[in-house]
Formats: structure tokens, sequence, C-alpha cells
């Protein structure tokens, strides 16, 4: 974790590279999980060096203050249902990176996914019976925490499209 600090310095001005470093962020969060049930992020997280806003001069920027793409994916992460615990999962494709939380007493579920590569199909298997959708959240360069659709559940399956370069979230629907 000592490069992204160095990292982030280069690229905080820069608007391409900075897309870079959110997403080594947000897959870096994405892989806690698979190592212990993490009750909150750090507290780094949240700092002056890891802004959420750019803007009235932070890191030499000019305009008023406007979330980062950084913060919408705090935001879009921390819409994982409350007091859910990390499920166990397997990825078979490469530069994909994910997480998956539920709630299984309330039937709530989330699950991350961070597409490092090119627009792709994706699969998630093995969803709950009782979940018939999901809502499909996204992040990128140029979307927000934006709702792009819903998947209907089949056989415990669904199937989408991820986004290029893109955080996706699936969300139970209640």
């Amino acid at each position: 974790m000592n490069i992204l600090k160095p990292l982030w310095n280069f690229c905080s001005g820069r608007k391409i590279l900075t897309s870079i470093v959110f997403f080594i962020l947000i897959s870096s969060l994405l892989r806690a999980p698979l190592l212990a049930q993490p009750l909150s992020i750090l507290q780094w997280q949240l700092t002056a060096d890891y802004s959420v806003l750019t803007g009235d001069g932070v890191f030499g920027t000019k305009g008023p203050l406007i979330p980062t793409q950084r913060f919408w994916n705090l935001k879009q992460l921390a819409s994982t249902p409350e007091n859910a615990f990390s499920l166990p999962f397997t990825v078979n494709k490469e530069g994909i990176n994910c997480a998956a939380f539920g709630y299984i007493a309330k039937g709530e579920y989330a699950v991350h996914i961070v597409n490092n590569g090119a627009e792709r199909p994706a699969t998630v298997k093995g969803i709950p019976a009782g979940v018939s959708t999901l809502e499909i959240y996204v992040t990128d360069k140029a979307m927000k925490m934006e709702k792009t659709g819903e998947v209907k559940v089949t056989d415990g399956t669904a199937v989408f499209k991820l986004q290029q370069a893109g955080f996706t979230t699936l969300i139970s629907k209640r």
C-alpha cells in the first residue's frame, strides 16, 4: 500500500490518471473481505490526502467544491446493507475484483464488482432464492453511482453487462 500515496500525489492534478488511482483504491477495498469481516474502512480513506472533493483550491483546482469519482465510489460501496457479512465467492475472469455481502436474515444482498477492462458480459451465480431482481448501479469516469437498470434473477443466476473500466454494484431489490 505504500505505493498508493506517491502515486496519488503524482496523479492528483491529472484527471486521466486520477481515475486509475480511484480504481486501484476501490479494488483494494473490495479485496479486504477476502481476508476478514471488516466493520468499516480505515480513517485515512477520508483525509485530505485522499480527498473526496475537488475545487476551491483543493490540489490547485478552481471553482466550487464538487465530489470526485472517489466520493461516488465510497458512496456506492456504502450501499452495502447495514450489518451484512462478507460472503464467499469465486471469480473466473482476469481484470475483475469483487466483494459480496449479505444480511441473510433480512434477505438483503450487495455484490460489488470492479471491471478493470473493456465492457463485457457478466454472470453472477448462487444468488439466494427469494431474490428475484437486482438493481444495477455504476460509477466510472462519466457516471456517478447512477442506476443503469435492473436484472432479473432466474434460478439463482443474473446475467448483465459490465461497463468498461467501471465499478458496478448489484443490490437486491426490496
